[in-house]
């Protein structure tokens, strides 16, 4: 894939091509185990390739959710505790 400015050419179709916005970027980092323990789930497929991945510029897996959002099943995943506060 060859970047041009904020346009990157491929074959993937434009509704699937990562899309850059001015706004603070939040960037999670976490083992793949935690993220695999449960089995079946978005996560273990996602890692697994069971489902396709996007990923940016740098080679992290781009996930279309508020971080806001992922923080808590991140945690959850972590610690097998849920704290919803």
């Amino acid at each position: 894939m060859r970047l041009h400015g904020d346009r990157a050419e491929s074959k993937v179709p434009t509704q699937f091509r990562v899309t850059r916005f001015a706004m603070k970027i939040l960037r999670f980092s976490t083992s793949r185990q935690t993220l695999m323990w449960i089995p079946d789930s978005f996560f273990s497929s996602l890692l697994s390739g069971r489902i396709s991945t996007l990923r940016d510029e740098t080679g992290a897996i781009f996930i279309d959710r508020d971080p806001a959002a992922f923080a808590p099943i991140l945690n959850f995943l972590r610690t097998k505790e849920l704290d919803l506060r």
